[in-house]
């Protein structure tokens, strides 16, 4: 075997080397990626979860006016026919009572204007008099305040759900094993046609041309 021969193997020999070493790093970089991403998505976690509990606080108050203002509203449908009345919805009974009780005519309506039909049946729900049923409905509409705090609670909802996408986002970045092992063979097929299909075919071409060239055949 000549020298010139000898060179030739070395060289191909080293790409070869070359080109294993490189997918073996490559692939090992693939773990800290992933690490790196798995970190982002629990800093991402933690954030959700703090979010997610002042949205709680914030609903808590004015979830439970709600589930009030329907109880009484179920309780009073179910006993009278409002169907047709501007009663009909909650939407539109409770604006109606809060406006009343904040004019402290709640009491004086129960006194003097309710047939004893309503006013027995108030009864049987637990009010025993105007002035509870006038504490009840004031304690349990939606104030100012209250409106403040869904406000401030749509915008964490945003934010929620801005971390939600972010996080889904991450996690379809990280690598399965599958994943892994098709992305390294892909970027091994990669590097061995650039440093031998390509290369042999330059090498290819150029010898074609050099011998199209060459004046003495």
């Amino acid at each position: 075997m000549n020298k010139k021969i000898k060179k030739i193997i070395a060289r191909e020999f080293l790409l070869l080397l070359a080109l294993i070493l490189l997918s073996a790093l490559i692939f090992v970089c693939v773990f800290p990626y992933n690490s790196y991403q798995e970190n982002r998505i629990e800093k991402i976690n933690k954030k959700l979860i703090e979010r997610e509990k002042l949205n709680d606080s914030l609903h808590k108050s004015v979830n439970e006016k709600i589930k009030k203002q329907e109880w009484f509203f179920e309780k009073i449908s179910s006993e009278f026919d409002i169907s047709n009345s501007e009663y009909s919805e909650l939407k539109t009974l409770w604006p109606i009572l809060q406006r009343i009780a904040e004019n402290d005519s709640t009491e004086h309506r129960w006194n003097n204007k309710w047939e004893k039909s309503l006013i027995d049946f108030h009864k049987s729900i637990g009010f025993k008099k105007g002035k509870d049923l006038q504490i009840f409905i004031l304690n349990n509409s939606i104030t100012s305040k209250d409106s403040i705090q869904l406000n401030k609670s749509n915008e964490i909802q945003k934010e929620i759900t801005e971390l939600s996408k972010q996080k889904i986002e991450l996690k379809n970045r990280i690598f399965q094993y599958s994943e892994k092992r098709n992305f390294i063979i892909g970027i091994s097929a990669i590097l061995f046609g650039i440093l031998f299909v390509l290369r042999y075919l330059f090498y290819g071409i150029k010898w074609s041309i050099k011998e199209l060239n060459d004046k003495n055949i």
